[in-house]
């Protein structure tokens, strides 16, 4: 993603620009007044289209408008205009929304075009309101929407004199753009001015309503109740916000009052969970109170949040709940530290059997748990609950997928019918009926080998399946089974590194792993010296000397979770600094770690050792984990004589 977060001074003005896309930018300009400002684009662009919104700081200020123009590749020039044409008396912020002209999908669907305005629309002879005097751009909106909002500008500056874009659907100011009849008209108007207009380039974008979710941006489009008013009544005027947004442009959409307005953003902080607007008129001609009866405003608001996204897999599915319960789970495994929010979980199965992850950091080697049933997110050390709310279950016992979605900025995957800005970074499936692995829109995808699915179908209630080795995706069905199970066809014994997965839930009638491990692995040292038994000159204090009987003494630890299986020692005799040493027996004992091992002690078995030619195998045998009550140590002893 590129990115340009500074404050860059042109002209006296501060530039805050983010690019959301290489064909999609928002700005904010500080300071903006009468004079020309030039303002550099972050991207670049073969055809820009620009929209803005003027601040409005207070209701005794004069009424403005944003005028453009000599928009190229890399830049613009803006300005605000007290109509006709002079200075309004201050500055002020400026927000603009910058796209590439064309139609597109990422992040979400609109689309923004130009149209050529010849004529000019208003109250006053010779303007009306009529669409024969506005432009019809029904034929250029290429896309169908389902709610659209729509944004414009005069982005031209062919006459001086002040001009405002406004829109509505071709036969009725009042009504917006393709209500009741699906048809848009575009134009510019002059408020009660008794004034025609040269002719100017009209920028304006069409965008699907909705609240979209990306990797680093939160956005919000819609058109608001037919509620906001003048500036010369009581503003602001407020629509409410699901967050708390800080940039985005407004356009009143039609006009019903039929004076002529505009849409401007209100106060020192216009931005926040409420959106503060009013409608501005022209005071040049007619009515001068700038009252205005209530309009219907679109609005495209924007939150920059940059996260650093974290890396997690599915590591256990429990589908099959225990009776009468809703406590269906999936555990993700995090493998890289970051935060959970904006990923999305689906079963595929539909919009409500998915999970929106919220704001939230995770580190390495943490486990975050979604539970299908209700309950209160929590973190307790590195475990993470998050709860769907659902009073039903969602997975099917026969067969199903769990799919995970990481955010983006710049791609998009259609998800339970609906686009979303994620693309999928983990897949499992199980039994039979899964859906198809997804892909986005610019082919990101992954891989799931699905030879064994129908192994991982019978789960009994309440036992799960889980991934083995923990924490070791391998795309592949081979390394899922029922956990701990004892049924040799159910066990993932084709999988490559193969560790049984295991039970540590104590609750009656469930069998799983959740926020633990589902492998339970070793962890081995081993430590080794030597001690002089006896030697044929001194009675105390024995010397390493020929004819000395020496043992070569074993301390083996295992501090893993799981049990270490068929422990052995493996020594030579003969090696650099060793001396020259005949072998007379050895021997081994388990005991709990806390005791030190006493290379003396004869309760050690000295059956347990052999040798083969010059080389000493002793059998320890089993040391348990951590996973069990007591962990084990193995003491081990080689006894032999010097020549």
């Amino acid at each position: 993603m590129k990115k340009l977060l500074l404050p860059i001074f042109i002209f006296s003005i501060l530039l805050h620009a983010e690019t959301i896309t290489p064909d999609l930018e928002y700005q904010r300009i500080s300071g903006v007044g009468y004079s020309w400002q030039t303002v550099n684009f972050a991207n670049s662009y073969s055809d820009a289209i620009v929209v803005c919104t003027n601040v409005l700081l207070n209701k005794t200020d004069n009424e403005a408008v944003v005028r453009i123009r000599n928009i190229n590749s890399g830049s613009f020039q803006v300005k605000i205009q007290h109509p006709n044409d002079s200075d309004p008396g201050y500055s002020t912020d400026v927000y603009c929304i910058i796209s590439d002209e064309g139609r597109y999908t990422i992040p979400f669907k609109y689309e923004a075009h130009k149209v050529l305005s010849d004529n000019t629309n208003g109250t006053t002879n010779p303007n009306n309101w009529s669409a024969a005097r506005a432009e019809e751009v029904t034929g250029s909106v290429i896309q169908t929407y389902k709610r659209a909002a729509v944004f414009g500008q005069v982005m031209s500056y062919g006459d001086t004199r002040f001009s405002v874009f406004w829109s509505f659907n071709c036969q009725n100011r009042g009504r917006r753009p393709f209500q009741s009849n699906n048809r848009i008209c575009v134009g510019k108007h002059v408020g009660e001015i008794g004034q025609t207009r040269h002719n100017e380039t009209l920028g304006y974008m069409v965008a699907e309503a909705g609240i979209y979710e990306l990797e680093d941006f939160s956005m919000a489009v819609n058109y608001g109740k037919d509620s906001i008013r003048g500036i010369g009544n009581s503003p602001p005027y407020s629509y409410t916000l699901d967050k708390s947004y800080t940039h985005g442009v407004i356009h009143q959409e039609a006009e019903d009052g039929g004076q002529g307005g505009w849409a401007v953003l209100y106060g020192a902080s216009p931005f926040g969970t409420s959106l503060d607007m009013g409608i501005d008129e022209e005071t040049v001609q007619g009515d001068t109170t700038r009252t205005h009866i209530t309009e219907e405003v679109a609005y495209w608001v924007i939150l920059n949040d940059p996260i650093i996204p974290v890396k997690m897999i599915i590591n256990e599915v429990l589908y099959r709940q225990t009776s009468g319960n809703v406590d269906e789970f999936v555990e993700f495994y995090v493998t890289q530290s970051g935060n959970l929010k904006n990923y999305l979980f689906s079963d595929q199965d539909g919009t409500g059997d998915q999970f929106h992850f919220p704001k939230h950091t995770v580190h390495t080697g943490d486990y975050v748990i979604l539970h299908i049933g209700s309950g209160i997110n929590s973190t307790m050390g590195n475990i993470h609950h998050f709860y769907m709310g659902r009073s039903s279950n969602i997975f099917n016992n026969n067969g199903d997928d769990v799919v995970l979605y990481k955010p983006v900025n710049t791609d998009v995957t259609t998800v339970d019918g609906k686009s979303f800005s994620v693309v999928p970074v983990d897949y499992m499936a199980y039994g039979s009926g899964a859906d198809a692995i997804p892909s986005s829109q610019l082919g990101v995808t992954v891989s799931w080998s699905g030879s064994e699915n129908s192994r991982l179908r019978g789960a009994g209630t309440g036992e799960s399946i889980s991934l083995t080795p923990n924490a070791n995706d391998s795309d592949t069905s081979l390394c899922w089974e029922l956990s701990a199970t004892t049924v040799a066809s159910k066990k993932a014994m084709n999988c490559t590194n193969y560790i049984p997965t295991r039970d540590t839930n104590t609750n009656t009638g469930q069998i799983n792993s959740v926020t633990l491990s589902n492998t339970a692995i070793p962890n081995m040292s081993i430590s080794k010296i030597s001690i002089v038994i006896t030697d044929s000159v001194n009675v105390t204090n024995p010397k390493r000397i020929p004819g000395a009987t020496i043992r070569y003494c074993f301390t083996v630890d295992n501090t893993g979770e799981g049990n270490a299986d068929n422990t052995k020692i493996d020594d030579s005799l003969t090696g650099n600094g060793k001396d020259n040493l005949i072998y007379v027996k050895s021997g081994s004992m388990i005991q709990d770690i806390s005791n030190i091992c006493d290379c003396t002690s004869t309760s050690m078995d000295d059956t347990k050792g052999s040798i083969n030619g010059t080389d000493v195998i002793v059998n320890i045998g089993i040391l348990s984990g951590t996973g069990v009550t007591a962990t084990s140590r193995g003491c081990a002893y080689i006894e032999m004589t010097i020549q």
